[in-house]
């Protein structure tokens, strides 16, 4: 384990308690991260999460790649791995407050190599307080903070987390010896603040007052 691996992987176990050993906890482990870098910027704490992974065994290091280890753009070192282990997928994150900090920033420690995104709902659990807020009139704006809904492609190599490593390929022995089909893990979840789920839900009543026709326009309806 490098040196930049160990300090990552030491300051995940003190936030977080353990090395995760399972997605869930690596889940978990990801927003307690996310809120210990937001609490350098303000009084700022994660209000959703969202992690949709598929597994994958040719992750590839061209612009990410494990913690400690050289990406290979192209492979164009022919001496170096090309791909690792893990999965590839999308995150959501939804903070309570604006920011200043550029929102990859927020996932650093994590291990979760964040691409390509950026601000908006991405086809994920939150597309409805988006659309809705982004086309609600300014009277109700005023009322309430914007959703703060970022999503990234991300990447998670599991030599990043050496527990779960083990024992996904622990059950890939014993697939092979039950001679198991193999079928790709997918792993999906989500959390919601309490507060945030009443918060919205009081907007969602409001905008029903002022009718949807107001708010979306002419022969229009959110469905």
């Amino acid at each position: 384990m490098s040196v930049l691996q160990s300090a990552i992987k030491k300051r995940q176990v003190e936030l977080f308690g353990k090395d995760p050993e399972t997605l869930d906890e690596l889940f978990d482990m990801v927003k307690v991260v996310i809120n210990d870098n937001l609490k350098e910027i303000g009084e700022l704490r994660v209000t959703g999460l969202g992690l949709r992974l598929i597994e994958n065994s040719s992750v590839s290091v061209w612009h990410d790649a494990p913690i400690g280890c050289k990406t290979n753009w192209g492979g164009r070192d022919k001496n170096a791995p090309r791909y690792y282990e893990g999965y590839t997928g999308r995150i959501w994150l939804r903070v309570n407050d604006k920011y200043s900090a550029w929102t990859n920033d927020l996932f650093r420690g994590s291990a979760t190599h964040t691409g390509t995104g950026g601000g908006g709902s991405y086809d994920g659990q939150w597309n409805k307080i988006n659309i809705l807020f982004f086309k609600a009139p300014k009277r109700l704006k005023k009322k309430f903070i914007d959703p703060q809904i970022t999503s990234y492609d991300c990447k998670v190599f599991l030599q990043d987390f050496p527990i779960l490593q083990e024992k996904v390929e622990k059950e890939k022995v014993w697939d092979t010896l039950k001679n198991n089909k193999e079928e790709k893990t997918y792993f999906e979840k989500w959390w919601n603040d309490p507060e945030q789920i009443e918060l919205d839900k009081e907007f969602f009543e409001l905008v029903d007052k002022t009718r949807s026709r107001k708010v979306l326009g002419p022969g229009r309806e959110y469905k």
